[in-house]
């Protein structure tokens, strides 16, 4: 960044402070700190509390309120996997580890996002991953579906 006390001179930034929170799969923490693959910045935070302390974790929240949705630094892409690669990769992702997944519709020749699909239900099966709520996963709609009724479509076979 450019600093405004000398034009035209740049000075290193330090990095933004973030407070530190935990939903219950995901730890928030600075760009500096973060290490784990599980690290993450907030997306939200919790419901309004009324001036009472709120626990973050799944198994203390009360009944009517959720915690953080923190989105994971680092994300496992499946852009070039291919139809043979998808399943298995995303797979090992997941027991390495990964619970940010990038996806689209139209990766690995609209099969991808189907392959992920499995490779997270193996996951489950197996207990490599044990909620939903532990996966953070993004997809892209494609652009043969403009309107709102084909992106209702193309949502619907993304599901």
């Amino acid at each position: 960044r450019r600093s405004s006390r000398i034009p035209g001179v740049y000075q290193k930034m330090a990095p933004p402070k973030i407070s530190i929170a935990s939903s219950s799969h995901f730890r928030e923490t600075t760009v500096a700190k973060a290490q784990h693959l599980t690290d993450g910045v907030r997306l939200s935070d919790p419901l309004p509390t009324n001036g009472k302390k709120v626990s973050t974790t799944a198994s203390e929240m009360k009944p009517g309120s959720r915690p953080p949705v923190i989105l994971p630094w680092v994300g496992f892409g499946t852009y070039k996997l291919g139809k043979t690669q998808a399943l298995s990769a995303t797979l090992q992702a997941l027991q390495q580890g990964y619970r940010g997944i990038d996806t689209a519709f139209i990766y690995g020749g609209e099969t991808t996002e189907r392959l992920v699909g499995q490779a997270l239900n193996q996951a489950f099966q197996k207990g490599i991953v044990h909620s939903r709520e532990e996966i953070f996963l993004t997809t892209k709609h494609w652009r043969k579906y403009h309107g709102y009724d084909l992106t209702m479509e193309c949502l619907r076979l993304s599901l």
